[in-house]
């Protein structure tokens, strides 16, 4: 799958799917304000990354095949990283990135039949009844009003 994940938990741990672009504010707030606490409460987060034109396709593409969590974080903060591993067959990188751009798409096609027009930063989770829930965009207003729908993480899924 093309998200990155920062650390594997058991399959019963809540997962919130959150799309993010590196040259969106909204993005760098939300993941300045809670994706530690997220994550330290049990979360699964998975990053989708949105490439903008400013991306190049080799730091997309080595993102999308390592499917590394901490590298995804150097791309949304614009630092940068080691070249990508000669080694690696250009076709799997080219397969890589070609899936993570189908994700991304595939996101925001979700979102359009739904009526929602926002883009970046975008959510996904199931809320506590098993329900698929979808929001766009990020303020502090707005965090206590979705996460009261998030299912509960069990004690297995907490650091």
């Amino acid at each position: 799958a093309p998200w990155a994940e920062k650390r594997a938990l058991p399959a019963t741990c809540p997962v919130i799917h959150v799309l993010l672009s590196s040259v969106c504010p909204y993005c760098k707030g939300f993941v300045r304000e809670n994706m530690a606490t997220l994550d330290r409460e049990g979360y699964v987060l998975r990053v989708h990354t949105v490439p903008s034109t400013s991306d190049t396709m080799d730091r997309l593409a080595e993102v999308a095949q390592r499917r590394d969590f901490a590298l995804a974080m150097r791309l949304q903060d614009r630092q940068p990283f080691a070249a990508p591993d000669a080694r690696r067959a250009p076709d799997d990188r080219i397969d890589a990135f070609n899936a993570m751009l189908a994700s991304s798409n595939s996101f925001r096609d979700f979102a359009r039949r739904r009526g929602v027009a926002g883009y970046t930063p975008g959510f996904l989770w199931q809320d506590r009844a098993g329900k698929w829930r979808m929001n766009f965009g990020y303020s502090t207003a707005m965090m206590p009003k979705w996460r009261a729908t998030l299912a509960q993480p069990g004690p297995e899924c907490r650091r």
